[in-house]
């Protein structure tokens, strides 16, 4: 099973954000305000409650002091199962599972195709240039994407064109798996893990 759990900053507003600010050690803090939009900061705070909600929600002894970060700044938790955090427009998703994974979610936003597209794996162009919605395509195929990319801990620092991500799976050394889902009208959602597995995904309304 792969837990996604997701909120939406719509019900956050930033009394409630400085107030819970105020509850993180500094380096965290310096962390969430890098950002320099509230709208940001929000998310990146937003995330790393989820996280402690979960491990709390599942009798886990919590402590910032775990919290830690990979090569190219994926963040980990020492001891505990493996997660991966993404945001888009004014939602935060965090994914949860006992393997390495990678989690991207996206808003349908005005963007130029052609102008990100060429960046893509061939077929993967092909597949948005033959699309009835081209804008949505893209995101399909930009998530999954991403999501493969921060599962084996690259991130975008890996060529995007030498990898195809339409399929389900993907070798890279080792097999991976990619999976999509919509969350609300207007965001893709993909992950991708080291094993098949089932999703459960929900929203998790603030506060909690």
């Amino acid at each position: 099973m792969i837990e996604i759990w997701y909120s939406n900053i719509d019900d956050f507003s930033e009394g409630a954000y400085l107030e819970e600010l105020n509850h993180f050690p500094e380096n965290i803090r310096q962390e969430i305000e890098k950002p320099h939009s509230i709208q940001e900061r929000k998310l990146k705070l937003l995330g790393r409650m989820l996280v402690r909600h979960r491990e709390i929600s599942n009798g886990r002894n919590f402590s910032w002091g775990k919290w830690t970060s990979g090569r190219f700044g994926k963040p980990k938790m020492k001891g505990s199962p493996h997660f991966n955090i993404s945001h888009s427009g004014r939602i935060v998703a965090v994914a949860f599972a006992e393997d390495e994974l990678g989690l991207d979610i996206e808003q349908h936003a005005s963007v130029e195709v052609n102008g990100i597209s060429k960046f893509l794996h061939p077929l993967e162009r092909e597949f948005i240039e033959k699309s009835d919605d081209q804008r949505s395509s893209l995101f399909y195929v930009w998530t999954r994407k991403e999501a493969f990319l921060k599962a084996i801990g690259t991130g975008l620092q890996e060529r995007l064109t030498e990898t195809n991500c339409l399929e389900h799976t993907v070798r890279r050394d080792e097999m991976w798996f990619i999976q999509s889902e919509r969350v609300s009208t207007d965001y893709w959602l993909a992950v991708c893990s080291q094993e098949m597995r089932e999703l459960e995904i929900k929203e998790v309304k603030y506060p909690f």
